[in-house]
């Protein structure tokens, strides 16, 4: 268990290494959504639409990139392959929307991994009737209100950084695990500047914690509490 991060450590190669927090989170969490991107745009995938649709063998190739700038202990190899594809996933997700909002102009959205043969074929893919009705399908999911009706859409402030990242820089800042940031960052993300939640669901879940965190006395407890409910309520956004 990491009880004191204080900054990432350099392998004597030049390449950043990696551990596992107590929380089952990569360890320093920020550096690798962005290496992620760079090599989608470096190595080639012609018909990777999507992350599903991408074959095996080139997510294979991804992280056999991945690995040429990151090290990490033996034993937790197949634990860190596991958490770098659900990171990969939400970041190629990103990586696509960011080329797909550009399509107007085809030629400046092309990136240099997808090759000028290949692009009229990703082009036609986005105006096909089944990727338009996924599409659709996806925005009413975005626009549902998971509270109940008139509770509104859960909102929050990060962006397209997630929770995690958000915990990771703000414990390098303060030094300590990524454990103890996570209440702080929910704060951070859910509540506005006038102290109001951005959403009904989120307010709920501040109330819960404060609720118990006025029942406790001793600071150890207070935490064990905030990260219970933190688990127990928000533990999608883990992975969000």
């Amino acid at each position: 268990m990491l009880e004191r991060i204080v900054g990432s450590r350099v392998s004597s190669t030049g390449q950043t290494t990696l551990t596992i927090t107590s929380h089952g989170a990569i360890y320093p969490y920020n550096v690798v959504p962005s290496a992620c991107t760079r090599i989608f745009k470096k190595v080639r995938n012609p018909r990777g639409f999507n992350w599903k649709l991408t074959p095996e063998t080139v997510k294979k190739n991804y992280f056999n990139e991945f690995k040429k700038h990151f090290t990490w202990d033996a034993t937790i190899n197949d634990a860190i392959y596991k958490l770098w594809l659900e990171i990969a996933a939400r970041r190629y997700k990103d990586f696509v929307y960011e080329i797909k909002a550009k399509r107007d102009d085809p030629e400046n959205a092309r990136p240099l991994s997808i090759h000028k043969d290949e692009w009229p074929e990703w082009l036609a893919y986005w105006e096909t009737d089944a990727f338009k009705l996924k599409s659709e399908k996806a925005k009413k999911c975005r626009m549902s209100e998971p509270g109940g009706v008139g509770t509104g859409q859960v909102k929050h402030k990060g962006g397209s950084k997630s929770v995690l990242q958000y915990a990771d820089e703000l414990a390098r800042h303060k030094g300590v695990n990524p454990t103890k940031c996570l209440f702080d960052v929910y704060s951070i993300l859910h509540v506005n500047e006038d102290g109001t939640y951005t959403d009904m669901k989120s307010e709920s879940i501040g109330t819960k914690v404060q609720e118990l965190v006025s029942q406790q006395s001793q600071p150890m407890e207070l935490l064990s509490h905030k990260r219970w409910i933190w688990q127990k309520f928000t533990s999608k956004l883990l992975v969000g």
